[in-house]
């Protein structure tokens, strides 16, 4: 997992990761309800503009597109979650269990037929 690596900005990595966690439930509802407004959407402002659609589409008004808002908002929300229980599961992991055995190879009698391991 890229969280558990040692990179240069792993901080500010998890910190992002976590942003929804930081923000309250109230706030975020209120930023998706501007994202999903049916008349003032920056998604459907930001497709007009680039030619892609010719009306403002109704994510919380039409059936199909309100579910897949809702998914998108609660899989959004609950990421952090997985990745802190992923994220302390990785770090309880041994370091020496990272690394590969000494020998790859196959014991000198163990060589058999249907082993996808060459001898």
């Amino acid at each position: 997992m890229l969280l558990n690596q040692n990179l240069p900005f792993k901080a500010i990595l998890r910190a992002v990761v976590l942003i929804p966690f930081i923000v309250p439930t109230v706030l975020s509802a209120i930023a998706f309800w501007w994202i999903f407004d049916a008349q003032f959407s920056i998604i459907s402002w930001s497709l007009r503009h680039l030619g892609l659609i010719s009306s403002n589409i109704d994510f919380l008004g039409d059936a199909w597109n309100a579910r897949w808002s809702v998914i998108f908002v609660n899989i959004w929300r609950g990421v952090p979650f997985v990745a802190i229980t992923l994220l302390a599961g990785l770090q309880t992991v041994q370091p020496s269990l990272y690394e590969p055995p000494q020998s790859t190879a196959p014991a000198a009698g163990r060589c058999s037929a249907i082993s996808p391991i060459r001898c």
